[in-house]
């Protein structure tokens, strides 16, 4: 045998040895990568319920108890369950009502009329192809916290009119935000649909 033939069999056989390395390097962290998609997918889907939960329990909160809180989060959590997968978690324990003059992370002190509510929610996520590195899965949280302001009084419509409407007091309107297709960005006077910030 030359030294030639064996030098290139020794080559062949580290690049050989090298390309399956490689290969199996890739495959794994292609399979970790599905992973870390579904880790992902779940966060999604646990804050979508947390605010689909914390925006059902400010529904009507200044009238009621927290047990009829906790029950109509309980109601929106289970609904969201039975409409989809994986299932979201949620512990009584981990929900957290604000009352007017509390601070809220991210919003501010609570006016006279504002209440608030936190839900914390999780979704447990099983790991397939990360088990090769001892990893069999983790618990996704997310929180979503609702403030709502109630007005006193009879309910009204902050809204503009043009001082050319020619209505009498009694008279029937249907008042639109927009004239026309060419008006559709016509923003109104929403102004409390805003934020505090604007």
């Amino acid at each position: 045998m030359s030294t030639r033939t064996a030098h290139g069999g020794r080559r062949r056989g580290t690049i050989l040895a090298l390309m399956t390395v490689a290969l199996v390097a890739l495959l794994g962290i292609t399979a970790f990568s599905l992973d870390i998609g579904r880790a992902i997918l779940a966060a999604q889907r646990a804050q979508n319920v947390a605010d689909a939960a914390a925006v059902a329990g400010t529904s009507n909160m200044v009238n009621d108890e927290p047990a009829t809180t906790l029950a109509r989060i309980s109601d929106t959590i289970s609904a969201n369950n039975a409409a989809g997968s994986p299932a979201v978690e949620w512990s009584p324990t981990e929900v957290t009502f604000f009352d007017s003059g509390q601070y809220v992370e991210g919003y501010g002190t609570l006016s006279a009329y504002e209440e608030g509510v936190r839900v914390v929610t999780r979704v447990p996520v099983e790991y397939y192809f990360a088990r090769i590195f001892g990893m069999t899965g983790t618990t996704v949280t997310r929180p979503a916290t609702a403030v709502r302001i109630f007005a006193l009084g009879s309910p009204i419509c902050p809204m503009w009119i043009s001082y050319e409407t020619d209505r009498q007091y009694g008279d029937q309107q249907q008042l639109l935000i927009a004239t026309g297709p060419d008006d559709a960005n016509i923003p109104g006077s929403f102004g409390f649909l805003c934020p505090r910030t604007g």
